[in-house]
């Protein structure tokens, strides 16, 4: 028996604006928050609530109650294909039981946090309008975790190498220009300038960069992967991109030499990125790691951390 249900947003889970996304999103988290893990998605036509004049017959409203299922077992089946032991959530051989087993592995908790993440009282009403929505302060955290695992997983985007938490505050609490020094000591091309340049901000943060990755080749040279990334947790995230800052700003403004590598603009959500969207949001804000990304990269970081081709 559930304890809580999540919010069900009838209006974006019936009819002609039903998300098949969201569908899946209520379910995993209706499976999550069950006191036994248990979901069974024939409850989500049941909390839907259907106003009887949209039908004019019984076949009508069989047809349009059972679409929100049969939406989000496509999506669940697609996830679990895509994400294999990643995946928290296993769909039983019926199709109607959905059970959360378990954040044993880094793919799976970089999951779940990105489902919780997305449905937060800044972007989605599914937690809040159930008195389910995470303290400020426990909210602070996990965007605060979200964060840090972003380095191992940008790490494993570019096959190796390693990777740093460069967003404040960073888990070092060094001040931006000792970090960056830091960093390109290891990346070793180009050159940071050894004071703040004329024009600097006061308490530089980070600059819009989040997280730096880099993958240097063993002789030393230049022309390895280079990646640089912005986090974005909030409702407004296609309108925070680090990409023009890495193009026009950071390396001609902080570097006396800037890489001669060519370096790649990331941004990491833990949203889901509707197949529609993907083609512009990556044209404006650069490759996107998304919540599914994520998971399959965390598990790739997982193995590779433990076999030390990464460092994270």
């Amino acid at each position: 028996m559930l304890d809580r249900l999540p919010y069900f947003p009838h209006d974006e889970l019936s009819g002609a604006n039903l998300d098949a996304d969201l569908a899946a999103d209520v379910c995993e988290l209706s499976a999550f928050f069950s006191s036994n893990g248990i979901f069974l998605l024939t409850d989500l036509r049941n909390d839907i609530e259907i106003g009887e004049d949209d039908y004019l017959d019984v076949d009508a409203h069989n047809r349009f109650g059972s679409e929100p299922i049969d939406a989000a077992v496509a999506v669940v089946e697609r996830r679990t294909k895509l994400l294999g032991e990643a995946y928290p959530f296993i769909l039983d051989e019926s199709g109607y039981a959905l059970t959360f087993q378990d954040v044993s592995t880094w793919g799976r908790s970089g999951y779940l946090l990105g489902l919780i993440l997305s449905h937060l009282r800044a972007v989605s009403p599914v937690l809040d309008e159930a008195d389910l929505e995470p303290s400020a302060a426990d909210q602070m955290t996990l965007r605060d975790w979200f964060q840090k695992i972003a380095a191992p997983a940008l790490a494993a985007e570019i096959c190796g190498g390693t990777a740093w938490a460069f967003g404040h505050p960073r888990p070092d609490h060094s001040p931006f220009l000792d970090k960056l020094k830091s960093i390109w000591s290891t990346i070793k091309d180009g050159e940071v300038k050894a004071e703040a340049p004329v024009g600097a901000p006061d308490k530089v943060k980070d600059d819009e960069v989040d997280v730096i990755a880099a993958r240097p080749n063993p002789d030393g040279e230049p022309g390895f992967p280079i990646a640089v990334a912005q986090v974005a947790t909030g409702k407004r995230w296609t309108e925070k991109s680090v990409k023009g800052a890495v193009q026009n700003v950071f390396f001609e403004f902080w570097f006396n030499d800037s890489p001669s590598s060519q370096v790649q603009s990331y941004h990491i959500i833990p949203f889901v990125v509707k197949s529609e969207s993907m083609r512009r949001n990556t044209l404006s804000l650069g490759h996107i790691i998304h919540r599914l990304r994520i998971a399959s990269l965390l598990s790739i970081a997982q193995i590779a951390v433990a076999e030390r081709r990464i460092e994270a």
